[in-house]
């Protein structure tokens, strides 16, 4: 696991290093879809790639807008949903307890 602020002049060095038919993806530092416009932006890769944010929002690349009916979508019904699967799927529990410490720690780490 790496941390710190990405390089996105290296993404696009490579990327005008490499054929265009090659692929270049962008990743880190990717936690909102501005950010993932703005890597895609700077850099000139052909996608960006999401780890951690997406763990912590998973609405993050459709602007937690609901793709058919346009609805917000908050940490809430994220997480029912989430665990409506990890049960369908018969997840390990430990591994539906980390998702669901991520997708909610932000909104309940700013209560008093």
């Amino acid at each position: 696991h790496l941390s710190g602020a990405p390089s996105w002049p290296a993404v696009a060095a490579l990327r005008a290093a490499v054929p265009p038919d090659v692929v270049v993806i962008a990743n880190g530092g990717v936690a909102d879809a501005e950010t993932a416009a703005a890597a895609l932006a700077v850099t000139g890769a052909d996608a960006v790639m999401s780890g951690e944010g997406l763990l912590a929002n998973p609405a993050l690349f459709c602007g937690n807008r609901d793709p058919e009916a346009g609805a917000f979508v908050d940490a809430r019904r994220l997480a029912r949903e989430y665990l409506e699967l990890a049960e369908a799927t018969n997840a390990h529990p430990g591994d539906a307890r980390g998702h669901i410490f991520k997708m909610l720690h932000g909104g309940l780490s700013s209560l008093p």
